[in-house]
């Protein structure tokens, strides 16, 4: 496909201006996406220049944000090649912009990019949710980082499939779920990470990340004295340092392929806070990206193993030497073998008191008894 039918080059006024060690060291589309520069990237910045939700309108959240990334330091040893291939072109209307983004995303992720979309709302994750079946393998784990379930407002779209996806919420809060939200949420494999539990456990949801394709932060989980750009003020959430590692460990995660950061309103923003904050979470996920080490404990020597008795029966951890991440295994009545999934040290913890953890629990549901 020709991505310059599909995109617009950047702003000249953002690389004249005083950009930082980060814009020196990246190619940018300025009169049309080069071939070979595309061909040879790691990372490739994808602006979303309008918001979707109701009708079509412009945004420039993604130059606001560009403009405070381009600023920031960036320390270009072993650093990955990003490319910022500018602005989506807005189609006539919503169903047929959501469809070119979708296969400008399908053809960025067969040629093996990490993806990071900036701007636009929730609306884009339907765009990536119908990409990344056609890249990975089914099904697909997609993680977001918001209070309440904004793709169940969207289930008239009919762009994504149950069989095929399954969800995470990081940060969701009880009192913005709607019925309606949950019935749709019930047609998913869905595990949720409370606010609560986010905040004083923030490390108990890189496991969640470490197994995702996908990750999508909202700027509305953040609260709204660190983030004052969002369509309406939420006075709960997570803090910005939260959201910066957050995006480090999706950036660290092995499979994930798209990184976006959404729901951003120039209009309601203070003093550029909320631009700079994503910046700040774009960087950190760029930064978790170059510091990836992939790693198996089947397949890697530098793994320990840990059994831990239970009255019934045993489960089986494992803990990297080199990152001190943790799997766990969970047996599969439907398949030979037992599953990995990703862990965390408190799930071993868990296990060594004699209780099976929560996480395990669920995985084992999921896959012997077809439960949520």
């Amino acid at each position: 496909m020709n991505l310059n039918d599909y995109l617009t080059p950047l702003n000249p006024q953002l690389l004249y201006c005083d950009g930082g060690e980060f814009l020196r060291q990246l190619h940018v589309n300025r009169e049309g996406v080069d071939a070979r520069p595309l061909e040879e990237a790691d990372v490739v910045l994808l602006g979303v220049p309008f918001i979707l939700t109701g009708r079509l309108e412009n945004s420039d959240a993604p130059d606001l944000i560009r403009k405070e990334l381009y600023s920031l330091a960036f320390d270009n040893r072993q650093s990955p090649r990003i490319y910022d291939l500018g602005n989506m072109i807005r189609a006539g209307n919503i169903r047929q912009t959501l469809f070119g983004l979708s296969d400008v995303l399908t053809h960025l992720l067969e040629s093996h990019k990490m993806v990071v979309l900036l701007g636009g709302d929730s609306l884009v994750n339907l765009s990536v949710l119908r990409s990344l079946p056609r890249s990975v393998q089914a099904p697909v784990v997609y993680t977001l980082a918001e209070p309440f379930l904004s793709l169940a407002e969207y289930s008239g779209f009919e762009l994504i499939a149950p069989d095929k996806i399954r969800f995470n919420q990081l940060g969701n809060q009880a009192h913005y779920h709607t019925r309606e939200q949950k019935e749709w949420a019930n047609s998913y494999v869905h595990e949720t990470y409370r606010l609560g539990k986010l905040r004083s456990h923030l490390a108990g949801a890189e496991p969640y990340l470490r197994g995702s394709d996908g990750f999508a932060i909202s700027a509305n989980l953040i609260k709204n004295t660190d983030a004052p750009g969002q369509q309406e003020a939420y006075p709960n959430g997570i803090y910005g340092e939260d959201a910066c590692q957050l995006a480090g460990f999706a950036g660290l995660a092995d499979h994930l392929k798209v990184f976006s950061v959404l729901d951003y309103c120039p209009a309601n923003d203070r003093a550029s806070l909320t631009s700079r904050l994503l910046a700040q979470v774009v960087w950190y996920a760029i930064d978790g990206y170059r510091s990836r080490f992939s790693e198996h404990p089947y397949e890697d020597k530098h793994f320990r193993k840990f059994l831990v008795n239970l009255d019934d029966h045993s489960l089986v951890f494992y803990k990297s030497e080199r990152t001190s991440r943790w799997w766990m295994e969970v047996p599969s009545s439907r398949n030979e073998g037992n599953a990995l999934i990703p862990c965390h040290l408190s799930d071993y913890q868990t296990a060594c008191q004699h209780e099976i953890p929560a996480r395990w629990l669920r995985a084992y549901q999921r896959m012997n008894l077809g439960a949520v």
